[in-house]
């Protein structure tokens, strides 16, 4: 009987995220830091008003990208986590790679900490 190759710890987190298991994969946010390169950090505000967010952002290169944001709402902190691919816009003869994400509505009426982390494959 062939063996069954062995999933690495990123994988197992990556189909975490997968599942929305966000604060199990918070327990493992010094292993993706350590094992994936930061890319941007942003500061949003999701204001109570707003009917739709969304949020594009440039990145270096194709790839897959681990978002994690920290929402603050007064006195509450969330972690999530979400796993996007980088697709390309074209601007004025331009080509950008750029990662496109609609902000769910439960975040809104809160400070939004992102970080965009490139998986290394």
């Amino acid at each position: 009987m062939p063996s069954r190759r062995s999933r690495s710890k990123l994988d197992k987190i990556l189909d975490m995220i997968r599942a929305g298991k966000h604060y199990g994969v918070l327990r493992e946010l010094g292993y993706i830091k350590k094992k994936c390169e930061l890319v941007k950090e942003l500061r949003l505000k999701y204001r109570a008003d707003e009917k739709e967010k969304f949020l594009q952002v440039t990145v270096p290169s194709p790839s897959t990208y681990i978002l994690y944001i920290v929402y603050r709402r007064e006195r509450v902190v969330g972690h999530r986590f979400y796993l996007k691919e980088s697709g390309i816009k074209h601007v004025r003869g331009r080509e950008y790679h750029v990662i496109s994400m609609r902000i769910p509505s439960e975040l809104r009426n809160s400070t939004l900490y992102v970080r965009i982390f490139r998986v290394r494959v």
